[in-house]
């Protein structure tokens, strides 16, 4: 359920930023959209997470976030894809 979803992800919203934060210190005109395209298993883990946009350094840290996820079991089993997407800017812009 893509609520379900949202949720989690939102949960590790500082994280992230976090992400963003640490590069905008050596970029301070970076900013765009961080697409993440992750596979949530049946146990609730993510399965594979990778990330791209903004710059590498941002993408792999918000992979390594999202990857890092435990979402609920799935009722039906199999596995659930997803494509998320991060805006990113300075706070301010």
């Amino acid at each position: 359920d893509a609520a379900i979803v949202r949720r989690y992800v939102q949960r590790r919203h500082e994280a992230v930023r976090a992400c963003f934060e640490r590069e905008l210190m050596v970029d301070p005109n970076l900013a765009g959209t961080v697409l993440v395209d992750f596979v949530i298993g049946p146990s609730g883990a993510v399965a594979g997470s990778k990330a791209s946009g903004v710059s590498p350094k941002v993408s792999s840290c918000v992979a390594e976030v999202i990857s890092t996820i435990a979402f609920p079991t799935a009722d039906a089993g199999g596995t659930t894809r997803v494509r998320y997407p991060f805006t990113m800017r300075a706070a301010g812009n």
